[in-house]
């Protein structure tokens, strides 16, 4: 093929590659609805032009006013100062964030062809560039920001086209740029620490072959390429790109202990580090293969849409690889596809020990390597039938022709696939777009607005341009920890208040409605609906509530199980509702106690209940008073009827088996219990039983 033709049709794949994402990026760029982390270097860049005071974790002073240092501690503010400028232009709004992150991931496209055009050829470079323009995940992973890390591919490929310029031109000006744009990336997310790792690593591997014959001098040929001012440059420009992060550091060392604190175990996800062969597992085969064939996003959007082809092109083509190497039919030195190979499986293999069992989401920052693979892997056959077999090159060439659309093809329709489930569902869970309905009603609220759950602050605040801020109260983790638990009893018993959840089956991290209704209950408050948001398919997943006094009542409610005993002369045990008789070792029961007060209480009682099995053993118990501490028996009067709800906690341990339980009452400065008669009959133990429970098997 001539040199003009070859341009001319790269040059027509390359600019149709642009126009296809701006088309298929930009598709109804409302959809889904606002997800916290997509908002969340957003509104720092919001904060700081509306003059509003800055909530991230480090701020620097200058001229007066607060600039982003970093947005969390491992998250800088690279992103919040490239809106900027668009925000001023444009104003804010989500159509104006998404279609700064589609102009990134454009920049990415245009970067990935100019690095790939040198480092293999013009094919390659279109090619690849095509298949990674129609791609599902990296077309919605610009929309919505990337978890925030959306700079980091387009660093990535800086950094490569940057350091290969260096080593084929023997320019040194490209090494100080790689070192800064090494350093940017560090301080945009933290975990570009993989590609750190990932180099040395490949300098490690390789560099017996760049400077082969010298021994453990061959490690050393970039000093000899390297001038001290070179080196002294490319120091400081590494420096100067993470500065963010290094000035936050010298204040408290948040990165480091962040670091230091999921070195083993990481606490958002829940996951041991020191597990490898699960985590490995785990990252190869879900997360690579979600990232491959575009199935992540069926969670967020309502719906799976999985690319059949693509994990099958990408293993097929790994294997012709093989083949191709032994029949040396390379255009190009195999060592460049086994370079981008190994900084694939190092990024890859290092997400087992950091954030495995996330996703795939973390794992962007390896395109465009999986489309060089089937590309490079499509122009190497095409060379080796050229030279082999050139009077059947035509057929063969139509043949791989067609293999390449198909590819091309069912990656746009996984695409296209999506939009139509967007357009459908609107978004799901945490992405829905009843996050908008929620922002408007919540403009009308003049109480203090509480979020008890992740999800609701960062997008909450873009939407209304800071108009609504809640305050943001829950646990990073499997369980609410300690502080929560004070800060809730505390919260309740102030001025009124509206409370946001989601609802069970979205809840991001759980264990936190449960303390806010225990709270609320331990102060004789009922939690109340305020209003709840359904998405599109009908399934809840907002909740607001606010809270109301519990009132006195002497009658008996409708229970499940009456018992009508006599505790001394003072109260009785009307009965209770039991739900569950039957559950796994991992679940609590949950056991509501209907009390009636015969007379004036003189002292006050503590309720117990106790779980036995058949042998006697105790295996759980209760002890309060009564409503959680929140309503003594002192304060209770003749003839009110006392509602005690109270939850018991399995052990995991739990043999499977019948159990037994039981309740009684006791006065805790001389441990006497309460006398207990049923029919003038008195109790053995002076306890009551109200159930037998079933424990089986997981």
């Amino acid at each position: 093929m001539r040199c003009c033709d070859l341009r001319s049709w790269t040059s027509v794949v390359f600019l149709t590659s642009l126009a296809t994402y701006i088309i298929l990026g930009s598709y109804q760029l409302d959809l889904p609805g606002l997800y916290y982390d997509e908002a969340l270097d957003a509104v720092p860049a919001m904060q700081t032009l509306s003059g509003q005071a800055l909530d991230i974790a480090g701020v620097i002073n200058s001229g007066g006013r607060e600039w982003p240092l970093m947005v969390m501690s491992y998250v800088g503010p690279i992103t919040t100062y490239l809106l900027m400028p668009f925000f001023v232009l444009f104003g804010v709004s989500v159509e104006i964030l998404r279609a700064t992150n589609l102009l990134i991931g454009l920049a990415t496209l245009i970067l990935a062809y100019g690095f790939l055009s040198e480092f293999f050829d013009k094919r390659v470079a279109a090619l690849s560039t095509l298949l990674l323009a129609v791609n599902p995940t990296f077309i919605f992973w610009s929309r919505t920001g990337a978890m925030v890390s959306l700079p980091l591919l387009p660093l990535a490929i800086l950094v490569f086209w940057c350091l290969w310029r260096w080593f084929h031109r023997r320019q040194n000006i490209y090494f100080v740029f790689a070192a800064f744009c090494l350093g940017l990336g560090l301080a945009t997310k933290i975990l570009f620490l993989w590609l750190w790792l990932g180099l040395g690593l490949s300098w490690l591997v390789f560099s017996p072959y760049i400077s082969p014959g010298g021994g453990w001098r061959a490690w050393l040929w970039p000093l000899k390429q390297l001038t001290n001012r070179t080196r002294i440059l490319a120091l400081f420009a590494t420096l100067l790109g993470c500065a963010p992060l290094i000035i936050y550091n010298s204040r408290d060392a948040g990165t480091i202990r962040a670091l230091l604190e999921n070195l083993t175990h990481t606490r958002l996800y829940g996951v041991s580090n020191l597990d490898i062969l699960t985590n490995l597992r785990t990252v190869f085969m879900t997360d690579l293969r979600t990232l491959l064939d575009g199935s992540i996003f069926a969670s967020s959007f309502g719906r799976a849409h999985a690319n059949p082809v693509a994990v099958v092109a990408f293993i097929c083509t790994l294997l012709l690889h093989i083949w191709l190497i032994r029949q040396a039919q390379f255009t190009y030195r195999p060592i460049r596809l086994k370079f981008l190979i190994l900084i694939c499986v190092s990024i890859v293999s290092q997400s087992a020990f950091t954030i495995s069992g996330f996703g795939a989401h973390h794992l962007m920052i390896i395109w465009p390597i999986p489309q060089v693979v089937i590309t490079a892997a499509f122009t190497g056959l095409a060379n080796h039938l050229h030279y082999r077999a050139p009077e059947e090159y035509p057929q063969w060439r139509l043949l791989l022709g067609l293999i390449f659309i198909i590819i091309v093809g069912s990656e746009m329709l996984t695409t296209v696939q999506y939009h139509r489930t967007l357009s459908h569902t609107r978004g799901n869970g945490w992405f829905s777009d009843a996050i908008n309905v929620l922002a408007e009603d919540l403009q009308h609220v003049s109480e203090p607005i509480i979020a008890l759950d992740w999800g609701f602050r960062r997008n909450l605040q873009l939407l209304t341009l800071g108009q609504i801020d809640p305050e943001e109260r829950f646990t990073y983790g499997a369980r609410p920890d300690e502080s929560f638990d004070f800060y809730i009893n505390s919260r309740v018993a102030q001025a009124p208040a509206f409370y946001l959840l989601h609802s069970p089956q979205f809840t991001a991290f759980p264990g936190h409605r449960q303390l806010f209704e225990d709270a609320a209950y331990r102060h004789r408050l009922q939690p109340v609906l305020w209003k709840d948001y359904e998405q599109h398919d009908g399934h809840l997943v907002y909740e607001v509530y606010y809270l109301e006094p519990i009132s006195r009542t002497f009658e008996a409610p409708p229970m499940q199980h009456y018992v009508k005993a006599s505790f001394g002369e003072v109260l009785s045990l009307f009965g209770h509702t039991t739900p569950q008789i039957k559950m796994k070792p991992t679940t609590e029961i949950s056991v509501t106690l209907y009390w009636q007060a015969l007379t004036v209480i003189p002292v006050n009682y503590k309720v117990f209940v106790h779980l036995f099995d058949e042998t006697g053993q105790l295996w759980a118990q209760h002890d309060s008073p009564p409503m959680l501490g929140g309503h003594p028996t002192m304060e209770w009067i003749a003839g009110e009827v006392v509602e005690d709800r109270i939850r018991l906690s399995l052990n995991e341990t739990l043999p499977v088996g019948k159990y037994r339980l039981f309740v009684g009452m006791y006065y805790e400065p001389t441990m006497e219990r309460l006398p207990i008669t049923i029919n003038q009959r008195r109790l053995e133990g002076d306890t009551v039983e109200i159930a037998i429970i079933d424990v089986v098997q997981e």
